[in-house]
Order: C-alpha cells, then structure tokens, then sequence
C-alpha cells in the first residue's frame, strides 16, 4: 500500500471557517496543508520542532489532532484487522475508543469485534462508547490510558489515525470564567475567539521557535476586561497595550493582569509586559508608545446594542460607520508598514417580514483600501445561533499611503 499522503488531520471547531482562516494563515507552507471538508483538515507534517500539543496551546479552533498510524483498505474485515493488529502491539491491558471521521462510504466497524478477536490474543479489553468524531477533550485528557482510534475517510482515500493532541479544556474554563473582573453588560469575546484572532494576525511567526518573546507589540483599542491582551502574552508578545475609553475597563484589566500573571505564571516568559491606558480609539491622546510601533492591533469595538430593535438598526449602523472610520484614520499613525489588523466589524441579521433582513457595515471596506488597509482574507462570521447582533472577523494589512 503506498505511503500516506496525509500524515496529521485536524478537527475544526464549531465555527470551521474561522478555524481554518486560523489554521491556514499560520501554517509554514512546507505543511503541505489541505482543507478535506467542512470539519476536517490536514497536512504532511506539523510545523518544525513543533509538538501536535504545543499546537494546539498556540491554536484556538483546533478540537483535535490526529496522527496517521497507517492507509486503509475498504473492507471492514481487513480494518478490524489492521485495527487489531495496532492495539495487540501495547499493553496486555487495552482501554480503547473509536471514531470516524470525514465521508460515510466505508463499511460500519463494530467495535465487539476488535474486542473479541483482543481477548482471543490474551488481551483484557475495555471498549470506550462516544459520539461519531470521538471522546470530548475532558475524557482524553484526564484517563491518560485511553487511546482513541480514528478511521478518517477522504476523497484520496481511508486512514487509520490515533488522537494525539486535544484542546486543554480546563485551561479554557479558567480563562473563560475565573477572571475576577468581567463586563457581561458588555459582551464577553470568548479567549478561544480572542486566541484565534491573535494567531490570525500573527501568522506564520507564531510557530517561530527562534524567539522565545517575539519583539512585536499589540494594540487593543478597545480591551475591555483584558481578554486579546492575555492571549497575546499567551502567545509570548514582548510587550501588550490595552486602550478603553472606559475607566472601569482599564481598572478591570490590571486587576485581571495581577491574576493572570499568577494562574499563568508557568507560560509567560520574563519581561513580557502589559500596559494599560484610557483613550478614544478615534483621537488617541498620549499613549505609551510612539508613532509607527505598533506591529499589530486585535480588537473588538463596540458593536451597539446586543438586541436592537428593528427601528433603531439604520441609525445604529450610521453611527458606527462614523466610529469606524475615525479610529480607522487615527491608527494609520501608530502603525507600522505591514502591520496587521484583525477587527470585529457588526453584522445585524434580522428574523420576521422586513425587507431588509442583513445591515452590515461592508461600505467601509471602499473608505479603507485608499488609506491603506487591505483585506487579507475573506470575513468569517462568528455567532451564536439566534444572534441578532454578529461578530464578523475581518483581517487588513497595512501599508503607509
């Protein structure tokens, strides 16, 4: 049987564009990376001296990794074979799970069946039941013993593929909920939302093992209760700026950066720095850096209210344009050629008998380009199910006009 093409496959998370906009935009090219389906991604290899776990410390939108232990035929006899052979070859002891990914044409594989034909060998079994796409990260990561199983079916062929890296979820849970501060009134951006936006703008850099603190400088704007500026340290940026009109904001955020730097303490390299300031995105008084030094600004602006009416959504929308185009022109002075930009614009959709069901603010794309913002990749949508107000993600480059 010749030698697999695909070596690593990836499970996207559930906004899979946004996971492969992520995916896409930070791995080297040597990766070979290709998009298999909607879910599904995969690549030859993982980046230079990069672990499938160290992946996914640095990645928000991959669930998880699987490696490639070998090809498939498509024949459930000789599967159960090849799965048996893999499992026979560990422990006496067998504790496993299994799981399918991608395309449904090959033949159902019973898992009694592996476990008859291991205790025929001597073996003493323990077969795990989970969804189709396996076992949740809690399981896999806290019953070290367990080994999940995958037979991933794609367009070139089938593979038998073990799980060898899962999202840490309680890393998750602790940023998400253990913050001392947190403006709910405001709306909360999720950290994986927040991780995968910095890795956006990072791109490839972010798997550069050369620099154990990568010497860029980030900018959030509007930083609320901290969460970007966390994810950039996460991602062992030198140096963070967070910027809110909001006085209570900016207290929130230090008092969030005493307990970070303690709960995270183990992650953060020395001499990484957060400094917060209050300002007006669009007319910046005096900040703590000089002009054309910012290498990179993520950010959430405000988005109007989280459940407009109807009436109100044409006035809202006009007023945030507004918004958008002074902060726009105000960071044209801060930024760096090449800087990146990856900015949360609102997208309101609107269910019942209107003409107009989607406002957004794409006109601003026409106003931007000419002062030097270029899109550098498609917008991707992040919502709940049912949200009238939407996040869309948008990524510009930025060159001095």
């Amino acid at each position: 049987m010749s030698s697999p093409a695909v070596q690593h496959f990836f499970l996207l998370g559930s906004t899979p564009e946004l996971s492969w906009l992520e995916l896409s935009r930070t791995f080297p090219d040597i990766c070979g990376l290709i998009r298999i389906s909607n879910q599904l991604a995969g690549s030859r290899l993982l980046p230079p001296q990069i672990s499938a776990t160290k992946v996914l410390t640095l990645l928000g939108g991959v669930v998880k990794i699987a490696e490639v232990i070998s090809m498939l035929p498509d024949d459930e006899e000789q599967i159960i074979s090849e799965i048996v052979t893999y499992l026979k070859q560990g422990e006496s002891r067998i504790h496993f799970a299994l799981a399918e990914w991608g395309r449904d044409h090959l033949p159902k594989v019973e898992p009694q069946l592996i476990k008859e034909r291991l205790t025929q060998e001597g073996k003493s079994v323990r077969y795990r039941t989970g969804s189709r796409t396996g076992l949740s990260a809690a399981i896999l990561l806290h019953e070290s013993d367990l080994q999940e199983l995958i037979v991933i079916s794609t367009n070139d062929g089938a593979y038998l593929a073990k799980t060898s890296a899962v999202q840490n979820i309680d890393q998750w849970q602790i940023e998400d909920r253990s913050k001392p501060f947190a403006q709910h009134k405001r709306g909360l951006l999720p950290p994986k939302v927040g991780r995968m936006m910095v890795a956006i703008g990072l791109g490839k850099t972010i798997f550069d093992t050369d620099n154990q603190k990568s010497p860029l400088a980030l900018w959030d704007p509007f930083c609320g209760s901290g969460t970007i500026l966390f994810e950039g340290l996460l991602h062992c940026l030198a140096m963070v700026y967070g910027g809110d009109s909001d006085t209570e904001s900016i207290e929130g955020t230090e008092k969030n950066w005493q307990w970070f730097k303690n709960a995270f303490q183990n992650q953060l390299a020395d001499k990484q720095q957060l400094v917060s300031f209050q300002s007006d995105a669009t007319s910046v008084q005096t900040p703590p850096f000089d002009s054309s030094s910012i290498s990179m600004i993520v950010t959430e602006p405000f988005l109007g209210k989280p459940t407009p009416d109807f009436r109100q959504i044409a006035n809202i929308q006009s007023g945030l344009e507004r918004m958008y185009k002074g902060m726009f022109k105000e960071w044209k002075q801060w930024l760096k050629p090449g800087a990146s930009v990856v900015c949360v614009f609102p997208k309101w959709q609107i269910s019942g008998d209107y003409k107009q069901k989607t406002f957004d603010l794409h006109r601003l794309i026409d106003f931007l380009k000419p002062i030097g913002y270029t899109t550098a990749s498609d917008p991707v949508v992040y919502a709940r199910p049912g949200a009238v107000v939407q996040r869309e993600i948008w990524h510009f480059t930025y060159q001095n006009q």
